[in-house]
C-alpha cells in the first residue's frame, strides 16, 4: 500500500507508527503488514535503506503468515530494490527472484515486468 500526495514520506513514518501500534494491540495482522509495508516504501523514500529492508521483512513474514501471496511478491521485490540500494547484488537477486516465482504462479502481469528488470540487471 503506497500512500500518494499530499503524504511525504517523512509525514508517512509517524502516521504508520501510531497505526502500527494500533493494529498490533488490537491483533490486526492483516493492518500490520500493511503497515511495515507503507513504512518500508517512506524509509526507501527517505533513502534509508536498512530500516526500509528491516520493515519489508517483517510485512513478508507477515503476508505469507496470512497466505497473501501476491504481496509476499511486492514485499520481497522491495526488499531486492533495498539490497541493490545498498549494493548487495547477489541478495537483491534472490529476493527478485523469489517474486518473480510467485508471481508467475499467480499468472500475474507484473511477472513480466519484474522479468525485465532482472534481465538488464543481470551482470554482461
Amino acid at each position: 500500500m503506497r500512500l500518494s500526495a499530499p503524504w511525504t514520506d517523512a509525514e508517512v513514518v509517524p502516521e504508520r507508527t501510531t497505526a502500527l501500534d494500533l493494529f498490533e494491540r488490537t491483533g490486526n495482522r492483516t493492518g500490520q503488514a500493511y503497515c511495515w509495508d507503507s513504512l518500508a516504501h517512506a524509509y526507501r523514500g527517505l533513502d534509508r535503506h536498512a530500516e526500509a529492508i528491516g520493515c519489508f521483512q517483517r510485512a513478508l513474514g507477515l503476508f505469507r503468515a496470512l497466505g497473501d501471496h501476491y504481496n509476499q511478491a511486492t514485499a520481497l521485490t522491495g526488499l531486492g530494490d533495498g539490497h541493490a540500494a545498498r549494493g548487495d547484488r547477489a541478495e537483491a537477486r534472490a529476493c527478485h527472484r523469489q517474486a518473480l516465482d510467485i508471481l508467475r504462479e499467480l499468472g500475474h502481469p507484473e511477472a513480466d515486468d519484474l522479468q525485465r528488470r532482472l534481465t538488464q540487471a543481470a551482470p554482461a
